[in-house]
């Protein structure tokens, strides 16, 4: 494979942020050509937006993964078995979406523990050493087959806060030592959501992609850091926004292939 064909591959980007920054709205802005894999029920969050992107989100075609009886947990299961299949579809060329999106990888991290209990009788009982690695294995592997697909895949994540040392560090909630490092390490773009004061009261809410001490993100197709994506006015309405498949514009290039190289004359 050359250079240039690894720079065309579909972005897999990972997108985390505390509640409530728009994660769920900005990735709703897709529309009709993707399919929602929702495990954190909390989309009606995104419905209610009155701006031009939302037809786009009431025409996403959603799956949900939530375990609704406490004595049973298959969320799990079925999301695995519905990435098992989206892979399947594409290898055969026959996947009739362009773009695929899980909400959240904090909540699909719980669902994978609560799983692993349930088959074990353990549901509601702290996990043990075991229960960890068994997590640790289903998730890893959901989330690498989710990477192999030809078609740009948007992990959405909560943030977390630690106090390490006295200093206020931003982490991706997942629980464990060993299995969040190494999922961070699968996305080369991981966008941090913010928000700002913007002009005349209103906040804007922009992608940090540059890395700080105390914050992980980052472009690795040089997407700005500040890039905005929303506006919202000081009475709650909404103002100008850019929508995902615009900010995918600015990251997904057809490489050029190199060019023939001119006949040599004497």
């Amino acid at each position: 494979m050359k250079a240039y064909e690894l720079a065309a591959l579909p972005p897999k980007p990972l997108i985390y942020s505390r509640p409530g920054l728009g994660k769920t709205a900005l990735a709703m802005t897709l529309g009709e050509e993707c399919m929602y894999l929702d495990l954190d029920d909390n989309m009606e969050v995104a419905f209610g937006l009155d701006d031009k992107f939302k037809s786009d989100r009431l025409s996403v075609e959603v799956r949900q993964f939530i375990d609704r009886d406490p004595k049973k947990c298959t969320a799990f299961s079925e999301f695995s078995t519905t990435v098992n299949a989206i892979v399947n579809a594409c290898a055969r060329k026959e996947f009739e979406y362009k773009y695929v999106v899980v909400d959240t990888l904090t909540s699909l991290e719980v669902c994978c523990m609560n799983d692993v209990l349930f088959k074990d009788n353990k549901l509601g009982k702290n996990p043990e050493i075991q229960h960890w690695g068994r997590r640790d294995t289903g998730l890893f592997r959901v989330i690498s087959l989710l990477r192999t697909l030809p078609i740009p895949v948007f992990m959405l994540a909560h943030e977390m806060v630690e106090d390490t040392g006295g200093t206020q560090v931003v982490k991706i909630a997942m629980a464990g030592q060993k299995l969040p490092p190494k999922i961070v390490r699968m996305f080369n773009e991981i966008w941090y959501l913010r928000a700002r004061p913007g002009a005349k009261s209103s906040t804007e809410f922009f992608i940090q992609t540059a890395p700080t001490s105390t914050i992980t993100c980052r472009s690795g197709r040089g997407l700005a850091t500040g890039t905005r994506f929303a506006t919202v006015h000081k009475d709650g309405s909404p103002g100008e926004s850019v929508g995902m498949l615009e900010i995918l514009d600015l990251i997904v290039r057809e490489e050029a292939r190199p060019k023939e190289m001119a006949p040599i004359t004497e």
